[in-house]
Order: C-alpha cells, then sequence, then structure tokens
C-alpha cells in the first residue's frame, strides 16, 4: 500500500516521455511538412533535445532517488508485517483468554439468571398471592362499603321521599283549605254580591254592544230592544251618538245622496233606523240630547209619540227629569218652548193624569213664565185639561194672580163642556 505514490509517479514519468515523444514526432511530422522552416525546427530540435536531455537526466535522478525510497519503503512494510504479526500473536492469546472468560461469565450469568428467574419466579407468585389476597379483601370491602353506601343512600332517598311526600300532602291540604276558603268566600261573595255581579256583567254587554253599534250603526235593529232595558252613564251619550252619525254616513253614501231630509224623505229604512236611535236618546240621554241642535229637533217632534207610544212609566219619570236638567242649560225663550212642547205631550198621553210630571217641570218656574207656557198649551182646546188642573192647585198653593186663576177656570170649563170628562 505505500508503493502507490512510486508508481504513480513512474506512469507521469512515462507520461512525459511518451508526450516528449508525441511532440518529437510531431515536430518531424512538421518539418517534413513545411521543409521551407527546416533550419528554425532544427533549431527548435536541438533545443528540445536539450531539454529533454536535461529531462532525462532529472528523470534518472528522480529514478535514482524512487529507488531509495523504494528500499525505505520495503524497510517500513516490513517492520510494519513484524508488528502486524506481534500484534496478532497477541490479539489472538488474548481472544484466547477473553473467550475463556467469556465462557466462565457466561456459565456464571446462566448461573444467576436461573438462580434470579427461579427466585423471582416464587417470590412473585408470593407477591401475586399477597397481592390477590389484599385485591380480593379490598374489594370485598369496598363492595361492603358500597353496599353500606347505597343502602345509606336508599335510607337517604326513601326518608328524602317520605318529608317531600309530607311537605306535598301539607301542601295539597293548605291549597285545598285555601281554596276551599276562596270557594267560600266566592260563594259568599256571589251570594251577598250577586245583584253587584249581574249588573257588572250587563254593563260590560252594554259597553260591548255600544262598541259594535259604533262600527255596525245598522244592528240597532237587532240591540235596540236589549239596551232599552239597560243603564247607561254619561259617557255612553258619545259613543251613541257616534253611532248615529256613522248611520247617517253610511245611508248617505249607500243611497249616494248628500242631504238628510232627502234621505230621510227617499229611504224608508233609514227612517225606521233613526226612529231607533231617538228612542235610545229620550229614554237614556235625553238630558244630552235634548241640548243638542239636531237631536232636539228631532226629539221636539216625536215628544207626542214618545210619550203615547214608547215610555213606560219609569221611562216617562226618568226622561222628564233629564229633559228638565237639560232645557234648564238653554235660554229662556228655548226654555219655555221646549217645555210647552213636553207638557202637551204628556197630556195628550195616557200620562195626563201623572202630577209628579207635571211638577218636575213647572214647580220652579216665576207665575209669568209659567202663564206664557200656559198660552202656548191652552191653544189646544181640549187636551190639557188634567194640566189645568194642576195648575189650578198650584195657583192656589202659590198665591198666583186670580186673572191667571180664571183663566184656568174657563179652559177647564171650555174643555168640559165640550167633552165631558
Amino acid at each position: 500500500m505505500k508503493q502507490r505514490p512510486i508508481n504513480d509517479y513512474c506512469k507521469m514519468n512515462l507520461i512525459k516521455n511518451l508526450t516528449a515523444v508525441i511532440l518529437l514526432f510531431a515536430t518531424v511530422m512538421t518539418l517534413s511538412a513545411k521543409t521551407s522552416r527546416i533550419d528554425s525546427l532544427s533549431l527548435q530540435m536541438q533545443i528540445l533535445e536539450q531539454q529533454i536531455g536535461e529531462k532525462q537526466q532529472k528523470i534518472t535522478i528522480i529514478q535514482k532517488e524512487l529507488g531509495i525510497y523504494e528500499k525505505e519503503m520495503s524497510a517500513i512494510c516490513e517492520h510494519v508485517d513484524r508488528s502486524n504479526e506481534e500484534i496478532s500473536n497477541q490479539i489472538a492469546a488474548s481472544s484466547h483468554t477473553i473467550q475463556v472468560w467469556g465462557w466462565i461469565l457466561a456459565i456464571l450469568a446462566i448461573a444467576v439468571t436461573v438462580f434470579t428467574s427461579v427466585a423471582g419466579a416464587l417470590f412473585a407468585r408470593y407477591i401475586n398471592k399477597i397481592r390477590r389476597d389484599i385485591s380480593h379483601l379490598t374489594s370485598e370491602a369496598k363492595d361492603q362499603l358500597h353496599q353500606a353506601e347505597d343502602a345509606f343512600t336508599d335510607i337517604s332517598e326513601e326518608q328524602q321521599r317520605a318529608n317531600a311526600q309530607q311537605q306535598e300532602v301539607k301542601k295539597i291540604q293548605e291549597d285545598t283549605e285555601e281554596k276551599l276558603k276562596e270557594l267560600q268566600n266566592l260563594h259568599s261573595d256571589i251570594q251577598n254580591n250577586m245583584s253587584a255581579i249581574y249588573e257588572k256583567m250587563k254593563r260590560e254587554e252594554t259597553i260591548a254592544l255600544l262598541k259594535r253599534l259604533e262600527e255596525i250603526p245598522e244592528d240597532i235593529t237587532n240591540v235596540g230592544d236589549i239596551l232599552l232595558t239597560r243603564q247607561f252613564v254619561k259617557n255612553d251619550f258619545e259613543i251613541m251618538l257616534n253611532a248615529y252619525h256613522n248611520l247617517i254616513s253610511r245611508s248617505l253614501e249607500l243611497n249616494g245622496l248628500t242631504s238628510i231630509s232627502e234621505l230621510r224623505g227617499r229611504d224608508e229604512d233609514f227612517r225606521s233606523l233613526e226612529g231607533s236611535y231617538i228612542l235610545q236618546f229620550a229614554q237614556h240621554f235625553m238630558e244630552d240630547a235634548i241640548v243638542d241642535k239636531e237631536l232636539q229637533s228631532l226629539l221636539r217632534s216625536r215628544f207626542r209619540e214618545l210619550f203615547s207610544d214608547c215610555f213606560f212609566r219609569n221611562d216617562a219619570e226618568k226622561s222628564t227629569t233629564d229633559f228638565k236638567k237639560g232645557v234648564s242649560t238653554l235660554n229662556i225663550q228655548s226654555q219655555k218652548s221646549l217645555i210647552a212642547d213636553f207638557l202637551l205631550a204628556i197630556a195628550q198621553s195616557h200620562y195626563a193624569k201623572f202630577e209628579e210630571l207635571y211638577n218636575t217641570l213647572l214647580s220652579d218656574l216665576t207665575e209669568s213664565n209659567i202663564q206664557k207656557i200656559w198660552e202656548k198649551i191652552s191653544s189646544d182646546k181640549k187636551n190639557a185639561v188634567y194640566l189645568a188642573q194642576y195648575l189650578k192647585k198650584l195657583i192656589g198653593e202659590k198665591n198666583f194672580s186670580t186673572e191667571f186663576l180664571a183663566n184656568i177656570d174657563a179652559y177647564i170649563q171650555n174643555a168640559e163642556s165640550a167633552s165631558p170628562v
């Protein structure tokens, strides 16, 4: 292995010699090809030969040096071989020793392993037995503990359920007692306030009917009779008035008209519906209706009809009281005119003998106003006899003038002679 550099060096010299030969061959070829340059080439050849000679000398020197190196390398290789042999011998001896000790250690390891395995197996079996015993005892203890806990939990749950059931039963009893008391109180309230509850229910129904009339004013034909039996409050007048105005608007639109008077002349159904509303105003809202100019004229034209055909006694009394309250807010001239028509309507109805109606209208008026009202009424020669008799009594009580009394007496005599009472 140490001779490789010398061989490589020889190969290099060989390559160089070949190169020189090739160059020489090339030079010769060149000389043969170019005879005109022979002299210069000859000179160059000499130079090259000199150079080659020098290089050969150097090669010779190098070859000598290589020989010396080869001898030294041979000596070194022999020394190395001897060393390798000695080392091999030592390694062989050591390997034998190691092999012997290896067998000894292997035997010992096998013995230890066998002993350890046997002892470990026995100890493991003992430990496993102890572990199994401990595990079994622990498992039994845990099972017993779980059973105890489950039993305690069951007892606790049963106790809780029992307590919950007791609480529930107690609550049910309390609720039952409370509801029983509520029912008893409710029954007592119903028994004690039956009329109030009934009136409240009627009031709620009345409000619902009024609201329905606002939406469907024509429904007065269905609910009018019911409303006549109900009690109203002052605010209900606006709802009823709105329903009446809605009836007028819808009827005008339905008939393609703009005048109410023309509508009354053409539409008999409207006249019937309007009459139902006028009856409601007269019976329930006379105080407010008599102040309304439009309703006032409609009511005035129906005073006789109302007393003759529509009013029961309580209706006549209520409407008369409400009428007096309403006209009291008007000017004196309107009061006298309206009261005269109202009194004449009473005098011409089956309520003619009801002095309380006359008293409601006339008891607080002055003699002058009563005389002016009577002047208008007395134009009817026969239908105010009972009113005249009431006025005669009133004149005696209040010491009115004898002239007024004479006029009353004359009216009574004329009426009796024309148609005996």
